[in-house]
């Protein structure tokens, strides 16, 4: 029988933590302020939501994730890693 595995109760990578993350970041609020929101309004430690941003998304810091967000490169970087939702980031970010 496969191993089931259950990432932070079924939530969504892109919709439940990425794309909300990217607009309260380009919104103008700390960084740190948001993912810890996130992380209260989705019942998970912030280090998961931490995880999300970075590893989960194929990079080595959460440094990496700002300067792509704060440079405008975060919708090409996500396009290349999720390229089955093309139609959601581009309509959403």
């Amino acid at each position: 029988m496969a191993k089931q595995i259950s990432i932070s109760h079924n939530r969504d990578h892109v919709v439940d933590y990425l794309i909300p993350i990217i607009r309260r970041i380009r919104a103008g609020e700390n960084h740190t302020e948001v993912i810890n929101d996130i992380a209260r309004t989705l019942g998970v430690d912030s280090g998961t939501v931490y995880d999300r941003c970075r590893r989960g998304i194929g990079l080595a810091s959460i440094r990496d994730f700002l300067n792509l967000v704060n440079t405008g490169r975060i919708n090409a970087h996500l396009l290349n890693w999720f390229p089955d939702r093309v139609t959601l980031i581009n309509n959403q970010l």
